[in-house]
Formats: C-alpha cells, sequence, structure tokens
C-alpha cells in the first residue's frame, strides 16, 4: 500500500467516524449504518481470530487496572 492509499483510507475511515458522531449526536438512529458496521466489525474480528488466534486478555486488562 502506498502512501497515497493509506492517507486515503485514513480520510474515509475519519469521515465515516464523523458522520456516525454527528448522528449520534442528533440523536438519530440509521439502520442501515449501524447494520453495516456492525458487518464491518464481525469481518474484522474474524480476520484478527484468523490472524492471531483467539485473544484472552480481558482478565489480565481488568486485574492490571484495579490492582496497584
Amino acid at each position: 500500500m502506498t502512501d497515497n492509499a493509506s492517507v486515503s483510507v485514513d480520510n474515509f475511515i475519519i469521515t465515516e467516524l464523523h458522520e456516525a458522531a454527528e448522528r449520534a449526536s442528533k440523536k438519530v438512529r440509521d439502520r442501515d449504518a449501524m447494520r453495516r458496521a456492525c458487518n464491518k466489525q464481525d469481518v474484522a474480528r474474524e480476520e484478527l481470530r484468523k490472524r492471531v488466534g483467539t485473544l484472552d486478555i480481558a482478565v489480565d486488562l481488568i486485574r492490571s487496572g484495579r490492582d496497584p
């Protein structure tokens, strides 16, 4: 991936996040946007699981945040 492609993807993501934040601030529930976001999250989670396996870090994170 070139630097220009990276910037373009980053700008796209920033634009999506900005639009989602605008809708949320106006308490607008766009069901299609919500469904697309869930689908993207599912795909990303599955890709991560295939690449690095199951991440079992929640308990350690909670304990490190709670214990001094």
